[in-house]
């Protein structure tokens, strides 16, 4: 704001995005920075949709797989992203996905892609797969019911992507 007040003052160029990770299970954002992108007109481009693929479900009950990051780097390597209370509310993100017929991706994804503040999202793909499953999620609309049960999730585990 300080920024933005100075530059409107003297009449220079203000910003126009702001980039923060941004997720189902990292929402810091949302405490004020969202209003500030809201009522300033500034976009949200936010980075690792996916809480570094923790979305995915890939990881979930211990599972490590070959050539993945966690699995190259170490577990300590992000324990912001990989940590028991990411992945327990990943696991009822992704009981949801399941009850809407949709991967736990898709929804991770359709969520940053519905909040009134985003521009877009930054996304990173290893593949031709992942890359269809992530833009599918463009085509998905969240109900308010589904919104709803989203929030009650992270009501339940409030910001687990923290240290």
């Amino acid at each position: 704001m300080k920024f933005l007040e100075i530059a409107k003052k003297n009449n220079l160029p203000i910003a126009q995005t702001i980039q923060n990770a941004y997720n189902l299970i990292r929402r810091e954002y949302d405490s004020a920075l969202a209003e500030i992108s809201t009522y300033e007109w500034i976009g949200s481009l936010p980075y690792s949709p996916l809480a570094g693929w923790i979305l995915t479900g890939k990881y979930q009950n211990g599972a490590l797989p070959e050539g993945c990051r966690y699995t190259l780097w170490g577990k300590d390597r992000m324990p912001q992203n990989y940590n028991e209370r990411t992945l327990a509310a990943t696991a009822e993100y992704i009981k949801l996905a399941d009850s809407l017929w949709i991967t736990v991706t898709q929804l991770a994804l359709a969520w940053v892609n519905d909040r009134s503040f985003v521009n877009s999202n930054i996304i990173g793909t290893t593949s031709v797969e992942q890359l269809k499953e992530c833009i599918s999620s463009a085509e998905i609309e969240l109900s308010n019911e589904t919104r709803a049960e989203i929030d009650r999730i992270y009501t339940k585990h409030p910001n687990p992507c923290t240290f």
